[in-house]
């Protein structure tokens, strides 16, 4: 790659101004503050730009924006024009202050754009091209001499490896003798490999001592070729003497053909009495001049005005878009510049209200000592009010005593007879059915037999039954009665243990709440002794202490909303940067037309927004630019055709005058002019013919005379005979 040039259009103390570069080495000299820092750091910029990436600007940005931004404010773009190994030549452009309208495009063919091949954070880098990124960049080939001191030797080499490596990533030397290797390998190859050229070299280097060998077996074999041809000039003299006699015969044929050339010559001769013929006089310049004339009106070129906007509104859109976009930018520059304004006024009232620089705070002591306070005065309060928080765990008084109550409710079991009425009955209307199956049916005779002495059994177990079942439910009752009262032991014992745990756990309650009030009061320095005047002057100091942390929330509110306004800076940087800000809207109002700006100040534009009109007017105005540039072309080759059109219609009627031809249309001077110019070479293909016919005669007598031919006939003749 190769520096053609530079160009600072806005950057450090240079407005619009070109570095040009000689190919080979560059001395750049000058005086002191001539601005030999200023170009070299604009030639790093104009190639590798800054990052544009998320996040925080990095602090080496912001100390190389401080150094080489404008002076006077405003733009700061800066570019270069470079040349890479393959020929391409580039320009590129790069807007350091907004960071959105960089480019990179063919400086020979227009339109081609090669940004996209280049971006590094954000924005595109010419150090791409070299393998690196930015920062290897300026840590290897673009050092400042101020820089030189700053140097450290991991730094140093991290960026020659970086640079070494060429992958634009961070690798080390071992990297780089991977890619020699690699180099190697593919390009040198070894004696193992047919197809690299190391082993190719090899076998052409066999082939050549081969075609030496075959060269020096060729060189042998025309030796013993040269012997043959002194055999051969032997035979040729012996044919020599053969050819004497074909000698004859060509003289014969010679001594023919000069016969014939003189019959010719006579004819022609006869033709031109008087000599050569003289050309024709229609044969001169003007017959040129036409023939020239009616080839340029046939050639004329077509004369199509080009229509749509033309250069002049081009310009008019651009000037108007450029100045929408300068009404803008001012718009956006003082509303932030009022945001700057009131930031700082709400910062230094804030600031006003921390006159140590901190937010007031209580001490770990006390914030330990309102704790015993206050849970000192719960205690009392909790014992006095007979609450129960922190009860012994268990079931509760209430809750045993429920017990005992429900418990005494099923104290009696429930009893019930047993019904043997029904079953006797039921008993003996089967028997009785049983005895007139028997009687009246004798099939079935067995049958009834069985029911009955099944109805009889089940009127006597029927009537034993009441007897056994009371034996039975007095032995269940006496069981149930006897857990009844184990129970009920049970459930009272639990509640006298309950009862005597709640009057112990409330006298040591009361103890320890008083113990904990007295200490409390004591620790607060509070002198009062009865329990109750204690917990009412600690509520009064609890209250207070209230108060003051209320009061201390509050300023702890706006101490959070003055180190949110402040960020990381300080109160003396963010007037520094209101004040610019201040003096930046200024100047950009100042070069704003007034009814734009006020039309941007009702808008309300953002600095997103900003950014969209800043694209959009840069997009609109390559466009522009580009359809001018066009028009300007298609205006300039219609005035160019109407200029040949008019010099062919002038030159036509020159050469229509010099053959006195007149007409009011060019078109009818052109066709009249043909006509003329088709007799004309009626006329010339006439004396062309003749002309060589005439040629032919001079090409048969030669310098000689016709005499002269006809005696070289005659002696042909006489040698041939």
């Amino acid at each position: 790659m190769r520096f053609e040039s530079v160009k600072a259009h806005a950057f450090g103390p240079f407005q619009n101004e070109t570095l040009e570069l000689a190919s080979g080495m560059n001395v750049i000299h000058g005086p002191n503050e001539a601005g030999k820092s200023s170009w070299h750091a604009a030639l790093y910029a104009g190639l590798c730009g800054m990052r544009h990436g998320k996040g925080p600007p990095k602090k080496y940005d912001l100390k190389f924006a401080a150094r080489h931004r404008p002076w006077n404010g405003g733009a700061w773009e800066v570019g270069a024009v470079v040349v890479l190994d393959a020929g391409r030549k580039v320009e590129l452009r790069h807007d350091l202050a907004g960071k959105v309208a960089s480019s990179a495009w063919d400086a020979e063919f227009a339109g081609r754009d090669y940004s996209s091949q280049i971006i590094n954070d954000g924005a595109p880098d010419g150090s791409v091209w070299l393998g690196i990124n930015r920062r290897a960049f300026l840590g290897t080939a673009c050092v400042r001499q101020a820089d030189m001191v700053e140097i450290r030797p991991e730094m140093l080499q991290e960026n020659m490896q970086r640079a070494a490596a060429t992958a634009g990533a961070d690798e080390t030397a071992a990297g780089a003798l991977a890619l020699l290797d690699s180099y190697r390998r593919d390009v040198v190859g070894s004696r193992r490999a047919p197809t690299k050229p190391l082993r190719q070299s090899e076998t052409r280097v066999d082939q050549a001592r081969i075609a030496l060998s075959e060269a020096r077996a060729a060189h042998k074999s025309c030796l013993q070729r040269r012997a043959d041809v002194d055999r051969r000039e032997q035979d040729a003299r012996a044919a020599r003497r053969k050819a004497d006699a074909v000698a004859a015969a060509l003289a014969e044929e010679d001594a023919v053909r000069a016969e014939r050339r003189l019959e010719r010559a006579g004819e022609l001769n006869g033709e031109f009495p008087e000599g050569a013929p003289r050309p024709s006089q229609e044969r001169d310049a003007v017959a040129k001049q036409i023939t020239a004339v009616l080839t340029t009106w046939k050639q004329r070129p077509a004369l199509t005005e080009p229509d749509g906007r033309t250069v002049e509104e081009y310009d008019r859109l651009i000037a108007e878009a450029d100045a929408r976009l300068i009404a803008a930018r001012a718009a956006v520059a003082g509303r932030e510049a009022q945001e700057a304004a009131r930031r700082l006024e709400r910062v230094n009232e804030l600031s006003e209200a921390f006159p140590q620089d901190r937010p007031p705070r209580f001490s770990a002591a006390d914030e330990e000592l309102a704790l015993r306070a206050h849970e000192a005065v719960k205690d009392w309060e909790d014992w006095s009010s007979h609450a129960s928080p922190g009860k012994p765990s268990g079931r509760s008084m209430e809750d045993l005593e429920q017990e005992l109550a429900e418990f005494d409710k099923s104290a009696a079991p429930p009893t019930s007879s047993p019904r043997t009425l029904p079953l006797v009955a039921a008993s003996g209307l089967v028997a009785v059915t049983g005895v007139s199956i028997a009687a009246f049916l004798p099939d079935l005779q067995m049958a009834g037999i069985a029911l009955a002495v099944t109805g009889i059994a089940g009127a006597a177990g029927a009537l034993l039954w009441p007897a056994v079942t009371r034996a039975r439910q007095q032995a269940r009752a006496d069981r149930e009665q006897a857990g009844f009262n184990a129970g009920r032991n049970g459930i009272i014992q639990r509640l006298e243990a309950r009862r005597r745990e709640e009057i112990r756990y409330q006298v040591e309650r009361r103890s320890h709440a008083l113990q904990n009030l007295a200490d409390a009061a004591r620790a607060c320095g509070i002198g009062a002794t009865e329990p109750s005047e204690q917990a009412r002057t600690l509520r009064d100091w609890l209250e207070g202490r209230r108060e003051k942390l209320r009061k201390n929330d509050e300023l702890g509110a706006l101490w959070d909303e003055l180190q949110q306004r402040l960020g990381e800076s300080s109160p003396g940087e963010i007037a520094t940067e209101a004040e610019r800000l201040r003096q930046d809207a200024a100047s950009l109002a100042a070069s704003a037309d007034a009814e734009m700006l006020a039309d941007a100040r009702r808008q309300n534009l953002a600095r997103e927004r900003l950014d969209e009109l800043d694209r959009e007017a840069r997009e609109n105005r390559i466009a522009w630019e580009r359809a001018r540039t066009e028009r300007r072309g298609a205006d300039g080759r219609f005035q160019d055709a109407c200029r040949q059109v008019e010099a062919a219609e002038d030159k036509l009627r020159a050469a229509a005058a010099a053959v006195q031809i007149h007409a009011d249309d060019a078109e009818a001077l052109a066709d009249a002019l043909g006509e003329w110019q088709a007799r004309r070479d009626r006329s010339i293909a006439h004396a062309e013919a003749r002309s060589r016919r005439w040629d032919e005669l001079q090409q048969l007598l030669g310098e000689n005379s016709h005499e002269e031919v006809e005696l070289d006939a005659n002696r042909k003749r006489a040698h041939a005979n």
